[in-house]
């Protein structure tokens, strides 16, 4: 019984997927079972495929990486001679508390204290 504000929608069609999922797991473990020779086939195939996806991802981040070369050359270099970047007019932010500024009472005698007394 569903409450009032409540939906319940079907699941029919996940379980359906997931019934089909478990089928084709079994179907595979059966075909290895029967076959021990197609592991060894599949193992081949797969380190093929992982091979070549590496080297393919390689050659083209080399291929990137050359090319960038003479975009950054050409670009150059960009630099504000207008700004100063002296750290005197730098401010704090409104609202938040500085190290230096910490009331006393904040920080409890021996509360952080990692000294040792006999």
């Amino acid at each position: 019984m569903a409450d009032e504000g409540t939906r319940r929608d079907s699941t029919a069609k996940s379980a359906v997927g997931f019934a089909v999922i478990a089928v084709a797991i079994v179907a595979v473990i059966a075909a290895f079972a029967l076959n021990p020779g197609l592991l060894e086939d599949v193992a081949v195939a797969a380190a093929i495929v992982i091979v070549s996806v590496a080297v393919i991802i390689l050659a083209i981040y080399f291929i990137v990486a050359i090319a960038a070369i003479p975009l950054y050359a050409y670009k150059g270099e960009t630099t504000q001679t207008d700004k100063s970047y002296d750290l005197g007019g730098v401010r704090p932010v409104e609202g938040k508390i500085l190290d230096e500024e910490v009331p006393a009472e904040a920080e409890k005698p021996g509360e952080n204290d990692l000294s040792f007394e006999d």
